[in-house]
C-alpha cells in the first residue's frame, strides 16, 4: 500500500481536456462526470456501449467519440489538434489500462485507472462523491476498500448532506451582510462561525428547518433585521 499523503482538491474543468479509455458503464460515468463539469471528453473505445441514459446525454453534450482501440499514438494526435489531455481516465481492461498509466505517466500527465495497484499505480484518484447545489463532497479509501468509501459517501448523503446543503446555502445569503455592517470583529467571527456548528448541523438534520432558525435569531441579535432584508 503506498503511503503517498494524497490532496484533495476541487479544480475548475471548464475549458479542460479529459481523455477517457474505455467506454463501459465505468467510464461512462466518469466522463459524464467531467463532461458535465465543463470539460471537453475525448472517449476511446472500439466497442462502446450504447445504451442508457449516460450514453445519450454524452453524445448530446458533444463527446468526441474515436471507436478504435486504444495506442500512445493517440496522445500526439490530440496535441496536433491542441486537445491534449490535462487528465486520462483508464476505464478499460486491467491490461489495456496498464499501458494507459504507463503512457500517461511517461508524459507527466495525471491518470486516473479503475484498476490501479501497488504494482501499477496511477497518480490521481477519484473517491466517491455526493453532491448538493453548494456543499460537495468525496470520500477516499486509500483503493483498497472502494465499497467503503461508496458506503460512507451514501450515509454522508442521506444523513448529513441536505442539512449542510441548506446551511450553506443561508450562509451563501448572509454572509456579505454580515461582513460589511458586522463591526465587531469578534461578533462577525462568531457568526460566521455559527454556519459550521456541528451541534446546529446535527439539529437542522434532525428537525429540518430549526438549526436555520437558530442561525437567524443570532444574525437578528446582531443587527436590524429589517436593515439586513433591504
Amino acid at each position: 500500500m503506498s503511503s503517498t499523503r494524497l490532496i484533495p482538491l476541487w479544480l475548475d474543468w471548464s475549458g479542460r481536456t479529459v481523455l477517457v479509455i474505455g467506454l463501459g458503464t465505468v467510464g461512462q460515468r466518469r466522463a459524464l462526470m467531467f463532461q458535465q463539469s465543463g470539460a471537453t471528453v475525448v472517449g476511446i473505445d472500439p466497442l462502446p456501449k450504447i445504451q442508457g441514459p449516460a450514453w445519450g446525454e454524452l453524445i448530446r453534450n458533444g463527446l468526441e467519440l474515436r471507436s478504435e482501440p486504444y495506442h500512445e499514438s493517440m496522445f500526439d494526435e490530440l496535441a496536433q489538434y491542441q486537445m491534449s489531455p490535462d487528465m486520462v481516465l483508464a476505464c478499460a481492461s486491467t491490461t489495456v489500462n496498464e499501458k494507459v498509466v504507463r503512457d500517461a505517466l511517461q508524459r507527466r500527465l495525471w491518470v486516473v485507472s479503475g484498476t490501479a495497484s501497488a504494482e501499477q499505480p496511477s497518480n490521481a484518484h477519484l473517491g466517491a462523491q455526493a453532491s448538493g447545489e453548494l456543499v460537495q463532497v468525496a470520500v477516499h479509501s486509500g483503493n483498497v476498500a472502494p465499497a467503503l468509501s461508496v458506503a460512507l459517501r451514501d450515509h454522508i448523503q442521506e444523513s448529513l448532506l441536505p442539512a449542510a446543503d441548506r446551511m450553506a446555502q443561508e450562509a451563501s445569503r448572509w454572509r456579505t451582510l454580515i461582513v460589511s455592517r458586522v463591526s465587531d470583529p469578534e461578533k462577525r467571527r462568531s457568526l460566521l462561525t455559527g454556519f459550521g456548528s456541528a451541534d446546529l448541523i446535527k439539529q437542522e438534520s434532525e428537525e429540518p428547518g430549526s438549526g436555520i432558525d437558530q442561525i437567524r435569531k443570532q444574525i437578528a441579535a446582531s443587527f436590524d433585521m429589517n436593515e439586513a432584508s433591504e
